[in-house]
């Protein structure tokens, strides 16, 4: 049976999380809300309403999985170095490079669509690049403040709250967009997510931990990876998330591709029906649990993704 009120019993599981997980918990939330803003959904909007070709827009979709392959390069720096500094200099780093999405409306208008599409893609590009050559640190950090007996706990509040943020963004834009939106009103979108991005690095100096381990050597990192790709479980199990990440990249983008250009669907109602779909799957939530509860997390995954 469904619970009477499921949202109760998460409001219950995140007061049994610890501080710091709350306070990484809320961190993830803001950051979550820059990057909807930046490169989620309204990114595609806003590259088509800078008149970029569909080919152009699904490259630029593309660099944020294909820039991922970086985090395995940096990942000795993040013992020198230690998370928290990595990650701080990195946010605030990407946002800052992320500052071109904002002038594109005007650099349209000055200098046509071409010089927008580059601005376009240079942020993007610079943006996911920063993220991936600091993000190695996001996972260390985690699980040096939330113990292993509360991360099933954290995960699943996680999980809540990218949808929630999925729902929030979606009805905002909605509301915000209208059936014709100017130009201008994506490059506020993309300053809102640069400055709820800035708003996420206060936070982050508030999360206990993250300090560097300097009796760590660096040839560890290459050691540490050679026992990885020996894991054939676990390298079965990472080409098969890895492809269905593919998948649903894609798929999300081609989705809002034939929405806008070939229903002629208005930007605003777009963005309501990702809401739609979001608040649909938050609703689902308690069902998949139980189901995992009782069939284990695999079968779920396949049923799921399928």
């Amino acid at each position: 049976m469904w619970p009477l009120n499921p949202f109760a019993t998460r409001l219950h599981s995140l007061r049994l999380l610890g501080n710091a997980a709350r306070r990484f918990l809320l961190f993830s939330f803001l950051n979550t809300v820059s990057w909807q803003l930046l490169v989620g959904s309204v990114l595609v909007l806003h590259a088509r309403a800078l008149a970029i070709p569909s080919s152009i827009v699904g490259i630029v979709v593309s660099i944020m999985p294909f820039t991922l392959v970086l985090s395995l390069v940096v990942s000795h720096w993040v013992d020198r170095i230690g998370p928290r500094r990595m990650m701080t200099a990195g946010w605030t780093a990407r946002n800052l490079m992320a500052f071109p999405l904002v002038l594109t409306p005007w650099i349209y208008a000055t200098w046509g669509s071409r010089a927008a599409g580059v601005a376009l893609f240079t942020g993007v590009l610079c943006f996911c690049t920063m993220r991936s050559l600091t993000c190695a640190g996001w996972f260390p950090w985690l699980h040096e403040i939330v113990p292993e007996t509360e991360r099933g706990r954290y995960f699943s509040m996680e999980i809540i709250l990218v949808q929630v943020v999925n729902v929030g963004i979606g009805v905002a834009t909605f509301l915000f967009l209208g059936r014709d939106p100017a130009l201008w009103k994506f490059g506020a979108l993309s300053a809102a997510g640069i400055a709820a991005g800035l708003a996420s690095i206060s936070l982050m100096r508030r999360i206990p931990g993250g300090g560097p381990s300097p009796s760590c050597r660096r040839r560890r990192a290459a050691v540490d990876l050679r026992l990885v790709l020996r894991d054939r479980g676990f390298m079965t199990y990472a080409w098969w998330t890895s492809l269905g990440l593919f998948v649903t990249v894609g798929q999300s983008t081609l989705t809002v591709l034939s929405m806008r250009d070939y229903l002629h669907i208005a930007p605003s109602m777009i963005m309501f029906a990702t809401a739609m779909g979001s608040a649909a799957a938050m609703a689902a939530c308690p069902w998949w649990g139980r189901l995992a509860d009782r069939h284990g997390s695999g079968p779920v995954q396949v049923l799921s993704g399928s």
